[in-house]
């Protein structure tokens, strides 16, 4: 029993020892990197393109790709899907 508490004792030292290294390893966004509104509930200056009363879809455009977010009919953000276009 001595020696499973000293491994966990080990084990907690370590991972706390190697937790800023995680957190440095983390990127950081660049402002030109974040699309404007993606992601909100209601994204400001966005027109819901949606032709059905169950959900609302908003497009988004960046870098030559669309980007499409899904909403509930409540506005709850469900899912953001890339539509990259053939060539």
């Amino acid at each position: 029993m001595k020696s499973f508490s000293g491994i966990v004792i080990g084990v907690a030292m370590m991972a706390a020892g190697l937790s800023p290294l995680a957190k440095a390893a983390e990127p950081s966004l660049s402002p030109a990197d974040v699309i404007e509104g993606m992601g909100e509930r209601i994204p400001a200056g966005k027109e819901n393109v949606s032709l059905s009363p169950l959900f609302k879809a908003y497009v988004f455009e960046k870098a030559g790709l669309k980007f499409v977010q899904i909403n509930s009919a409540r506005d709850d953000v469900i899912t953001v899907h890339c539509c990259n276009p053939r060539r």
